[in-house]
């Protein structure tokens, strides 16, 4: 008998750890979740409908709790993260109706029919059960209420994952999995569709992020606390394919890392 449950990714504790090492220095490291705060309020501004409670996953950026709290009557804002320490460190004071909560995507502490909005900045693409996380959402929001996120596109690192691929299949004849699977657009705005949602828009953007050597690019996705998250316990990376890697990433990619953004939003 198969089982239903979707296989088991990424690793739910560690990526609290990664974000909450992280935290102390996260505004060095938060450019692309301050620039999807930006693009996240640009799609919540034309909803006419009341938001008066509202959950925003991710606590990397404070950009998206300040435009809502400036811009949008929100009554009460609760924002939330696996990492308590990502939570702690915001370096805005928070006003009284701001509540941070500790909470897994995969475990909503919301009741039924509570929130007027859910909001997530990035933060979905490292649930193990996506679909399961959207049921919960599609439950704790009110009737015709919106879901708003960003999420990592199905090409997301397509460059950077051929070539560990191709360079540890030529030098040790096989390649391990290093970097996670990412949905794609249409699976996306499927999925959603079958957990509920209606009035479903995906869309996609693409961007390119040059660096200077492989180091700087590691080192970015430590800053963020995306590094070391599946659960998956591959051998480290063998010196000369690390040293290939480095080269080619220069000389084939140019620099470049390919990120691709999906931009949803749908209504229960």
């Amino acid at each position: 008998m198969q089982s239903n449950k979707p296989p088991l990714i990424f690793d739910r504790k560690a990526i609290a750890r990664c974000r909450s090492k992280a935290s102390s220095k996260i505004d060095n490291y938060n450019f692309l979740h301050t620039r999807l705060a930006k693009e996240l309020y640009t799609r919540i501004l034309p909803i006419n409908t009341q938001l008066d409670d509202v959950l925003v996953f991710g606590a990397h950026s404070h950009k998206l709790y300040k435009l809502l709290l400036n811009n949008i009557r929100v009554h009460n804002l609760y924002i939330s993260d696996i990492s308590k320490s990502l939570l702690s460190n915001n370096k805005i004071k928070l006003p009284d109706n701001c509540y941070p909560v500790v909470a897994d995507e995969e475990i909503l502490p919301f009741a039924k029919n509570s929130l007027d909005a859910i909001i997530s900045n990035l933060t979905y693409h490292s649930v193990n059960d996506l679909k399961g996380a959207l049921i919960q959402a599609h439950y704790a929001l009110k009737a015709e209420r919106p879901i708003i996120f960003a999420i990592f596109g199905g090409d997301n690192l397509r460059n950077i994952r051929n070539l560990l691929l191709n360079i540890e299949t030529n030098i040790i004849g096989g390649a391990f999995s290093r970097i996670a699977p990412f949905i794609d657009i249409k699976t996306l705005g499927n999925l959603l569709q079958n957990c509920g949602f209606n009035q479903v828009v995906v869309d996609s953007e693409i961007i390119d992020i040059t660096y200077n050597n492989l180091h700087d690019a590691i080192r970015d996705l430590r800053g963020m606390g995306e590094a070391g998250i599946m659960l998956r316990n591959n051998p480290p990376i063998r010196k000369e394919v690390y040293k290939q890697i480095k080269e080619q990433f220069i000389i084939n990619e140019k620099g470049k890392v390919k990120i691709e953004l999906l931009y949803a939003i749908a209504w229960s």
